[in-house]
């Protein structure tokens, strides 16, 4: 009907259920994930829901995911 043939969909109500997929899918309780700050409010739910520790790391001065500070940001939370 579709013609859609040999591929795998996913079909979710939404973002969040898809995000929460993804969470449980991916993560093991004990596990830690980066959000960069600031955050959707759901998804620091949805990993402390699954047993995740988020992670908290901050954005450039234009609000962008600082790529380039994450590997200091991960050694400095490996310490903590």
């Amino acid at each position: 009907e579709n013609q859609i043939e040999g591929k795998e969909i996913m079909v979710t109500a939404g973002a969040n259920q898809a995000f929460m997929n993804v969470v449980l899918a991916l993560c093991d309780v004990t596990d830690s994930v980066v959000l960069f700050a600031p955050y959707y409010f759901s998804h620091k739910a949805a990993l402390e829901l699954a047993g995740v520790e988020p992670l908290f790391a901050p954005c450039d001065e234009e609000m962008n995911p600082d790529v380039l500070a994450l590997p200091d940001f991960l050694e400095g939370a490996k310490e903590a």
